[in-house]
């Protein structure tokens, strides 16, 4: 009511007063109560394709020119929502909010026994818990130092053991006797705060500290800039965000991160990228149909997006013709008309030239929906994954602090298994300190500090990736084999780095023009 008030009247600033406000729904509510008691037995599948239904917690669309003034509030969510929807607006700040969940979509316990195909955990007081909930992935937590272990646990079954108590089937190390277990009840689900299809948006000093899903999700929006933007845990929690802090798809303008903090998401702190789509039809012609789908050969295998809404082009955008056997680029396209079929997933498009007859060896990706990058004077800590996962061009990424994450602090690469590209150039990680990365899950390469490689059937495809520069920057590795991997480039400069605790401070391979100086 007060948002549709602030609409009809024009109003330009909505102050919040500082304190909790539950927000919830009766929907929202039945769907936790079935993620925690057997109704959803499938679910990572169930909970991320295309028509979910789902509940929205605070909706803004269609606004101009607002602010929202949250300095001390925060939203706690009853039951599993979207809890902050952001939609067609132009020219919005958001300043201060928390977002956090009244019961956290995680449970946390200690693992007592281990064997060699089960391990129990006892889990806290705090955190009741059946073997009918679902627990699709676990970590393991020093308790005194707070740092993530190095491998994560896909569960394969589980029982009851009375007490709060949980045996879960498979092998693990028994190095994890003793730890903290952290059991999310979901991966990939809706985000904590959705932006899509908005244009100049600035989030100041909020902050999110759980969600069933991502953190921050951006969707075809363009120059979203985020100021002492935190995903972080509870005072005394282990896990924030299920799954990626932030997570940008087919956006334009500028992406800044400038003084924020991560810590404790269960995948990458951001990963920025557009999608490679499948030409269903139409070789030899300038009109197709295109998807983002996992086989050619049956259409339902549909991929979904991590807004769970249709990607499209616009008129006028250009699509680069990428090679599925390599991921290069090997002509563009202007998009003349398209037609959305949301319902069949899939786009109808008009090209302003022939495509080649071999459309089965090739993707199309929207290059216009690629945005520059800044992060700056950033901060991540102790979560699953990597750090900086980057699919773009002109890209900064300076004075920013990678450490104890399990995977690789920074990865350069287009990823053609997961359908997310592409290849990038102008590419530049100074002044950084990446410590004690690469130790296990989300590893690339065997790298801990920086990764340039592509996922493809032909991993070596020479200059890919152009006019890289990674300078001043220290990383040390704790035994990681690589310090730095690069392959697929060339125009590169490696200046001034101090690498330590790596088998192998730089591989270079398939590359060509690098400059490799102290």
């Amino acid at each position: 009511k007060i948002l549709n008030f602030c609409k009809e009247n024009n109003v330009s600033k909505l102050v919040i007063n500082p304190g909790e406000y539950i927000i919830s729904t009766e929907n929202a509510v039945k769907l936790e109560h079935d993620i925690f008691n057997g109704g959803f037995p499938n679910v990572p599948e169930e909970l991320y394709t295309p028509g979910f239904k789902y509940d929205i917690g605070i909706l803004i669309s269609e606004f101009s020119d607002f602010t929202i003034d949250a300095a001390g509030v925060t939203f706690v969510c009853r039951g599993w929502m979207e809890p902050l929807s952001i939609r067609n607006c132009r020219n919005i700040t958001i300043n201060g909010l928390s977002i956090d969940y009244e019961r956290k979509p995680n449970s946390v316990g200690k693992v007592v026994n281990v064997t060699n195909s089960f391990f129990d955990v006892e889990f806290y007081d705090y955190n009741e818990v059946s073997a009918s909930a679902c627990f699709p992935r676990i970590t393991f937590w020093d308790s005194e130092t707070r740092i993530i272990y190095k491998n994560d646990f896909y569960t394969k079954g589980k029982e009851n053991l009375g007490n709060n108590s949980i045996r879960f089937f498979g092998s693990v190390s028994r190095e994890i006797l003793g730890l903290d277990a952290v059991a999310v009840h979901s991966l990939h689900f809706r985000p904590a705060i959705l932006v899509n299809e908005t244009e100049n948006i600035l989030f100041d000093s909020v902050s999110i500290h759980a969600q069933p899903g991502m953190g921050l999700v951006g969707n075809h929006s363009g120059n979203i800039s985020l100021k002492n933007f935190r995903v972080v845990p509870v005072e005394g929690g282990y896990q924030s965000s299920n799954t990626d802090a932030t997570h940008f798809t087919a956006c334009y303008g500028e992406i800044s991160f400038d003084n924020c903090q991560f810590q404790g998401q269960g995948d990458d702190a951001t990963n920025i990228h557009g999608f490679y789509h499948s030409i269903l039809n139409g070789g030899g012609s300038n009109q197709c149909d295109i998807s983002v789908i996992w086989n050619q050969n049956d259409l339902s295998s549909v991929m979904n997006t991590h807004a769970s809404l249709l990607d499209y082009p616009d008129v006028g955008d250009t699509f680069a013709l990428v090679k599925r056997s390599t991921l290069q680029t090997v002509d563009f396209f202007q998009v003349v008309s398209n037609i959305q079929k949301p319902l069949e997933w899939k786009n109808s498009v008009t090209l302003d030239k022939n495509l080649p007859r071999d459309i089965r060896n090739f993707f199309l990706i929207n290059i216009t929906k690629m945005p520059s990058v800044k992060i700056m004077n950033t901060t991540v800590k102790s979560s699953l994954a990597r750090g900086f996962l980057i699919k773009t061009s002109n890209v900064l990424i300076e004075n920013c602090l990678v450490e104890n994450i399990t995977g690789t602090a920074v990865q350069i690469s287009a990823e053609g298994d997961w359908l997310e590209g592409t290849t990038g150039s102008n590419i530049t990680v100074r002044n950084c300190r990446f410590i004690n990365c690469g130790r296990g899950s989300g590893t690339q390469m065997n790298a801990c500090g920086i990764s340039v490689n592509t996922k493809a059937p032909y991993r070596f495809k020479r200059g890919l990736y152009k006019n890289l520069r990674f300078e001043n920057n220290v990383i040390e590795g704790g035994g990681a084999k690589y310090g730095i991997y690069l392959t697929c480039a060339e125009d590169v400069f490696l200046l001034n780095n101090k690498i330590s605790g790596c088998r192998v401070p730089t591989y270079i391979f398939a590359s060509r023009n690098i400059i490799n100086k102290n």
